[in-house]
């Protein structure tokens, strides 16, 4: 096939091209050009109470042989409950975000901070849903997992609740937008696809003579 075959056939069957293009962009219009919101939440577990609070300004070896370790377990029992099938269950219903849940992979992100906090973060789909998404952690956070990690502790590892409601965690919404690249990717797809196409058309441009029909 020549080039000028090619760039006739091109030519003439622009219109495969131009449909590619428009098909290609309508079905990934969502992928290309809507922003996500990442909605982030740090949210921490700290023995409160007079006991502990005490024993650590009183004792150096306590200090030193059990309050780090503490902070550790604490960070290590988030991550572990966050990820955990009946928490994500709960963040899904509360925020209303209708997420399946999987027992391998959390359908948000968990970052370990150590010292007792964790990061949750997750990519909404808009801003009112990723506040949802922080509000239920939050809720889940203060009035579950905090009194699940009481239960049945000693008295000097427990978590005073009294001021639970004004716990103040870092978090946040912020709105991603697609890099510009996105955008062109579904029309260089489908000025490719399209020629592609254009050139493998057969050609319809054959005269046929017509067969006078036999006389017998």
């Amino acid at each position: 096939m020549t080039f000028e075959t090619i760039r006739a056939k091109l030519i003439k069957n622009s219109w495969v091209i131009i449909a590619s293009i428009i098909i290609l962009n309508l079905s990934l219009l969502t992928n290309t050009y809507n922003s996500t919101y990442l909605s982030s939440i740090t949210v921490g577990l700290s023995i409160n109470n007079a006991q502990y609070q005490s024993l650590i300004s009183s004792s150096n070896n306590f200090a030193a042989n059990t309050y780090d370790k503490t902070l550790e377990n604490l960070s290590m029992y988030l991550s572990n409950r966050f990820a955990s099938p009946d928490i994500q269950y709960e963040i899904s219903e509360n925020a209303k975000l209708r997420q399946k849940i999987d027992t391998k992979k959390p359908f948000y992100e968990i970052k370990n901070q150590s010292a007792g906090f964790v990061n949750i973060s997750y990519n909404a789909e808009s801003k009112q849903q990723g506040e949802n998404f922080i509000n239920s952690v939050n809720t889940v956070f203060l009035n579950k997992i905090i009194t699940e990690w009481n239960k049945d502790r000693p008295q000097i590892f427990i978590i005073d609740q009294s001021n639970k409601g004004k716990n103040d965690f870092s978090s946040s919404v912020i709105q991603v937008k697609p890099p510009i690249q996105n955008a062109l990717l579904p029309t260089i797809a489908g000025i490719f696809i399209g020629s592609l196409l254009a050139l493998l058309l057969p050609s319809f441009n054959k005269k046929f003579k017509a067969v006078d029909p036999i006389v017998k």
